[in-house]
C-alpha cells in the first residue's frame, strides 16, 4: 500500500502552498495553515470540515468540499502548466511499481488523504501509471485509517 504525497510523488512543497490557497479562495477565509498536524483529521476532507466548522460555526457540506476541490484542481493545473516539474516522481517509484505489478503474489493499493482527483492528477503529472491499482482517498472517508482499510479491501 502506497501513499501519494512524498511516497510516489514529490509534491509536498506545492501542496503546502496550493491546498491552503484553494481553501482560502473557495471558502472566502483569511489564513489557512499548512501545518497538517494542527488539524484533527489531516486529510483534504477533514481539513475542509474543520475549517468550515471553525470559521462558519456550521457543519461542512458536500458543496463546501466540492468548491475547495475544484479550486485546488485549478491551482494544480495552473502550476503544472507553468512549471511542468511541479509534481515529480519520487526516485525509483515507477520502477518499483512496475516490478511489484509483475509479481503474481503481490497486490498493490494506493491510500491517500488527498482527494482521488488530485491524487490522480499528481500521479499523471509525475508520469506514474497507476491504471488498475485500487485507490482510496479523502472522497471515501476523512480519516486516514479508514482510507487505508478501504484501499486494502479494494
Amino acid at each position: 500500500m502506497f501513499d501519494v504525497d512524498g511516497t510516489l510523488v514529490r509534491s509536498m512543497q506545492s501542496e503546502a502552498v496550493l491546498f491552503p490557497r484553494a481553501c482560502e479562495l473557495a471558502l472566502g477565509i483569511g489564513y489557512v495553515s499548512n501545518d497538517w498536524n494542527s488539524y484533527r483529521t489531516p486529510s483534504d476532507a477533514g481539513i475542509v470540515t474543520e475549517l468550515v466548522e471553525r470559521h462558519f460555526d456550521r457543519p461542512c457540506t458536500a458543496d463546501d468540499r466540492r468548491r475547495v476541490e475544484d479550486s485546488f484542481l485549478a491551482l494544480m493545473r495552473d502550476a503544472i502548466e507553468s512549471e511542468p516539474h511541479t509534481y515529480r516522481e519520487v526516485a525509483g517509484a515507477a520502477g518499483l511499481l512496475t516490478q511489484l505489478r509483475s509479481r503474481p503474489d503481490t497486490f498493490l493499493a494506493i491510500a491517500t488523504g488527498g482527494w482521488g482527483t488530485s491524487a490522480r492528477l499528481k500521479l499523471s503529472a509525475a508520469g506514474l501509471n497507476v491504471d488498475g491499482i485500487p485507490l482510496a482517498s479523502s472522497h471515501d472517508a476523512e480519516g486516514k485509517e479508514t482510507i487505508m482499510r478501504l484501499a486494502l479491501a479494494r
